[in-house]
């Protein structure tokens, strides 16, 4: 289920932001609007090319693989499912009243700077994380800031 979400504005001047291609920047905007409040989605390429980018020729597994290797998104495995996260998704997006609908692991749980104090963990369960992110630091916008 998308959800709405805004954009803060040190993400355009983000130097891993910036560094990547048009599309990808444009799939990681859309990945927010697909993500949970934890910041979670389900990594299924070509259904979130169908929500994200459906008229537009681009290969979702391609942008995915892009992000992953710029560390704005960690790919993981849990309850026999692969999963996406957003790294700092919780530094920049503050639900209300967060409602988490995928597992997410303690590692995700940095990645994606979940508050320890959150109340949001109820989905938490033990899974392998796939790929390993960077630990870029970047502008103060912190899209690829390691989570603090």
């Amino acid at each position: 289920m998308a959800r709405i979400r805004s954009v803060h504005p040190g993400l355009w001047t983000d130097e891993t932001f910036v560094g990547l291609p048009a599309m990808a920047r444009l799939f990681l905007i859309g990945l927010w609007n697909e993500a949970d409040d934890n910041g979670v989605f389900q990594w299924k390429p070509l259904t979130l090319k169908m929500r994200i980018l459906p008229g537009d020729n681009a290969d979702a597994s391609e942008l995915l693989a892009i992000m992953e290797e710029a560390g704005v998104v960690m790919r993981y495995e849990a309850e026999g499912a692969s999963y996406g996260a957003v790294r700092n998704f919780r530094r920049f997006q503050r639900p209300e009243r967060p409602k988490p609908v995928h597992p997410i692991t303690d590692e995700v749980e940095q990645f994606v700077a979940l508050p320890s104090n959150s109340h949001t963990c109820s989905k938490k369960k033990h899974g392998a994380v796939g790929g390993q992110a960077t630990s870029k630091i970047s502008t103060p916008g912190g899209l690829a800031a390691q989570p603090g």
